[in-house]
């Protein structure tokens, strides 16, 4: 692989691209401002992916607030940012959440010895069966609704489509899930969404989901693949399987009791 720094830069940038956004969010996108308004009031789709830490401050997040008004509101922190932006954002009443790092390995991976297989989900049953999962792994969240459900379909059924999901099973149950989504021009494939299920774990289902989507990414043509890690939870494991840890990047998140409007 290349240059960490390089690496770290093209992994944040898998965050720039808004192909995926429903038809209802609304997409900010300037030079100095990168940000995805919602009334749906999902955390992920009122959030601010790229500031400039060098503009002015106070006017941008005063536009955030506005336009993420009575919603929760997120800002994705860069670690080359923190030192201007972190001020400004707890002034503006944002608390950091979520940390992360950022997480790398090529895509040459060796298939895992498990008793889990693992599928590409192409139907709805498959994706049904990757909701539950997630909710398992993750507990209760946004329940999607049908037209939803058929969106993500469209998306993950298609071959040569850029979002995938992927399904692993021990003894035909549903074990392990995950996403990813393809961006060719950074060379590079955005894991999202992996999980297992509790009482299944340890049992290769999860390193099936890993391989399954590295083998996938690389037939593609995509050397790298790369995902951001919790520092407490998911880091830790993707280190153990030979991921290369990069700059961090933190999630800011200002709830709606504390918004204008």
């Amino acid at each position: 692989m290349t240059d960490p720094r390089d690496l770290a830069r093209r992994l944040e940038q898998t965050q720039w691209d808004t192909f995926w956004v429903p038809s209802d969010c609304t997409v900010i996108d300037r030079r100095e401002l990168l940000m995805l308004a919602c009334p749906s009031g999902a955390e992920y789709l009122n959030v601010v992916l790229r500031i400039d830490d060098t503009a002015s401050l106070p006017n941008l997040l005063a536009e955030v607030a506005r336009a993420h008004a009575g919603r929760d509101s997120r800002v994705h922190v860069a670690e080359r940012q923190r030192e201007h932006l972190v001020p400004a954002l707890r002034d503006a009443g944002y608390e950091v959440t979520s940390e992360h790092h950022g997480y790398v390995r090529d895509t040459s991976l060796a298939a895992p010895k498990t008793e889990a297989t693992c599928e590409r989900v192409t139907d709805m049953d498959g994706l049904l069966a990757w909701e539950r999962v997630n909710e398992l792994a993750f507990g209760p969240g946004n329940t999607s609704t049908h037209a939803q459900r058929e969106h993500y379909l469209a998306q993950c059924a298609d071959p040569g489509g850029r979002v995938h999901r992927f399904l692993s099973r021990i003894d035909g149950e549903p074990a392990a899930a995950g996403g990813m989504t393809l961006f060719p021009a950074l060379d590079l494939a955005f894991l999202w969404g992996g999980g297992s299920v509790p009482a299944l774990r340890r049992r290769g289902a999860y390193a099936a989901v890993v391989s399954a989507r590295a083998a996938f990414a690389a037939a593609r043509g995509i050397r790298v693949m790369g995902t951001f890690g919790r520092v407490a939870t998911s880091g830790p494991i993707l280190h153990r399987k030979g991921f290369t840890r990069l700059d961090t990047m933190d999630y800011w998140t200002r709830p709606a009791s504390k918004s204008v409007g």
